[in-house]
């Protein structure tokens, strides 16, 4: 009888939803209905429909969500410290011939003669990147001269680590240098990478692993179990313009549909909801033709797709769909902003920058041991400790935040 009872009430007293499950939820259940009613209209003639079904008001609600949505965003927003920052604009040189390589290195060696420390940002594009995946993109930002310059690394072939402008300038030897520090979001698939393909040993002490920096001054422990992309540091470490930040987050996601997608990118979109963004205005407008423009501006910046098109090869073709390659050089840009950040945090204590060395050294020497590197996204192994890097007689909870309060994402 008892038994009865009990199944009663786990049959009418459902388990509660978290707020933004049930939100996605109510989502999909909207764009549904939504899909039918389009599907729908086609088949009814009449003049009065918009009296008849009062579809003013379904207008007024997508408005009144929409300007809801904004305004969170905006709430969200404001609670970011810093002066607000605009994203660089740094000039954008693809590289795929042997004499783009020679003027790169040559300019590289130039900044080197003037500085005591020159600083790289580097980002690796390619398939399974490591030892026994493809090396497609390499992108090399150097600030100093407001330069990224995104190599065809597939078509160049691994001769392009060893075009030279004399007999020991090359690539190779920048990249192994320990007068140059080189500064990643997550060394480790790179550097598997460069020493099981292509021989390149990088030197731990000139390397700056900013995903791990990121952990490391996450304020709650459980939350450096676990590792984050540059997504993350972005939208809790800079304070960039709001527009620029949304504009940001919505080419990274295309970039990576396109990506992973290839042509079928648009079945994946309409499948899951997805809009034009580059122009948020147009995709909520009533005219007709404002909605078209945007959805055809948005196919052809992700157009260009190879018939032959495979996701083990989708970062080696040329040319890229334009979407790509703004996704690519948009998450490298930002990491000068990112290391600027993390680099002056409070909670980067002596401690934590001890074990950040150490973990470094490790992903390193991980990627010259016949195993391998870790492919996985859990924290270094004890950063999840309460008190982990504290200094003596400071908790957990007497850190506070530089915004004062905990964030989402415990920075």
């Amino acid at each position: 009888m008892v038994s009865e009872h009990v199944a009663h009430w786990v049959e009418t007293h459902p388990p509660k939803r978290e707020p933004d499950e049930r939100f996605a939820s109510q989502k999909l259940s909207v764009i549904s209905n939504l899909r039918a009613m389009l599907s729908t209209l086609p088949s009814i003639n009449r003049p009065t429909l918009h009296e008849d079904h009062g579809l003013g008001e379904l207008v007024e609600l997508i408005d009144m969500l929409k300007t809801r949505i904004e305004n969170q965003d905006m709430r969200k927003y404001a609670f970011k410290h810093g002066p607000v920052t605009p994203l660089p604009a740094p000039r954008i040189v693809e590289v795929s011939d042997v004499k783009g390589m020679r003027d790169m290195i040559s300019l590289l060696l130039d900044v080197l003669e003037n500085t005591n420390l020159m600083t790289l940002y580097l980002d690796f594009r390619g398939h399974h990147l490591g030892r026994n995946g493809a090396l497609h993109v390499l992108q090399i930002y150097c600030l100093a001269v407001e330069t990224v310059w995104f190599i065809h690394v597939s078509q160049l072939g691994a001769a392009v680590f060893d075009i030279s402008v004399s007999s020991s300038d090359t690539l190779r030897g920048i990249l192994e240098s320990t007068q140059i520090r080189k500064v990643f979001w997550d060394c480790r698939g790179a550097s598997d990478a460069l020493f099981c393909r292509h021989g390149i040993r990088l030197c731990a002490a000139s390397i700056v692993d900013l995903q791990l920096l990121y952990c490391a001054v996450t304020k709650k422990a459980e939350m450096r179990a676990r590792l984050k992309s540059v997504a993350a540091a972005v939208g809790s470490c800079i304070n960039l313009p709001y527009e620029e930040e949304k504009e940001w987050f919505a080419t990274r996601e295309e970039g990576k549909l396109v990506a992973t997608e290839g042509p079928n990118w648009k079945e994946k979109r309409d499948r899951e909801g997805m809009v034009p963004t580059h122009q948020p205005q147009a995709k909520w407008s009533a005219d007709p033709e404002e909605r078209e423009q945007a959805v055809n501006e948005m196919e052809e910046d992700c157009g260009l797709l190879e018939d032959g098109w495979t996701v083990e090869g989708a970062w080696g073709m040329m040319p890229l769909p334009n979407v790509m390659t703004r996704y690519a050089v948009g998450e490298l840009v930002v990491l000068p902003l990112v290391h600027r950040h993390l680099d002056q945090h409070a909670r980067l204590t002596s401690e934590r920058k001890l074990a950040i060395k150490d973990e470094t050294a490790k992903r390193i020497e991980a990627a010259h041991a016949e195993d391998g590197v870790a492919d996985d996204w859990d924290g270094p192994e004890g950063w999840a400790a309460k008190g982990w890097g504290e200094p003596v007689g400071e908790s957990e909870e007497d850190v506070e935040g530089e915004s004062g309060s905990e964030s989402t994402t415990g920075l």
